[in-house]
């Protein structure tokens, strides 16, 4: 892989997140698609241990035309999905973290959270496969309230330490043998930005 191919990815990633390209054609594809579900009532739930399981009855869906590339559906939309499609396929990891962040912040907000996890975001990694492919992961980053950082996508969270951290063991489970860091940024739950960083 060279090194001018790695570092153009690295930059379209960067950017993205920095200038707020991801977020904003994000948010036109909301207005196009998302208002089937404007109104929707998202659940709060207590812990983890409540919420985990209405994760796990979510399906995973690749993105198809209707997601604009890789934009990211209200978490609205995903629990419409969820409770209005047979097949209760609500989308890909943009969406269970879209879900997640807003659910858990929701829920902090209501007053019924009751684990010490405080000011979930969501975090996306950006990385090149072994093959060169431009891949990624998005999830939503929590914070314990110790300074210990974690995520959660599909299923119960797991917590490490640093951010750093959390991103490398996010690369170290989805991004395969070989593969470069592009860049990782974090955004709030209703996406607007906070940090973005190149590479490592």
């Amino acid at each position: 892989m060279s090194k001018l191919k790695i570092f153009f990815v690295r930059l379209g990633f960067y950017l993205s997140l920095r200038l707020r390209v991801y977020s904003t054609w994000s948010r036109i594809h909301r207005l196009l698609f998302d208002s089937v579900a404007k109104g929707a009532r998202l659940p709060t739930f207590k812990d983890f241990e409540e919420m985990v399981p209405f994760v796990r009855g979510f399906v995973w869906r690749p993105d198809s035309w209707i997601d604009l590339g890789d934009a990211i559906c209200t978490p609205e939309m995903v629990w419409w999905r969820h409770l209005n499609t047979v097949d209760h396929k609500v989308g890909d990891c943009d969406e269970f973290a879209a879900f997640n962040s807003n659910v858990i912040a929701n829920s902090i907000k209501a007053g019924v959270w009751r684990s010490p996890v405080k000011d979930p975001q969501f975090l996306t990694v950006g990385w090149l496969t072994a093959e060169g492919k431009a891949s990624g992961h998005n999830v939503c980053l929590l914070n314990d309230g110790n300074g210990r950082f974690g995520y959660m996508d599909y299923g119960m969270p797991a917590f490490f330490g640093t951010k750093q951290q959390v991103v490398d063991a996010i690369r170290e489970c989805y991004a395969g043998p070989g593969n470069v860091a592009a860049a990782w940024g974090v955004m709030t739950p209703g996406l607007a930005f906070v940090e973005a960083h190149w590479g490592e």
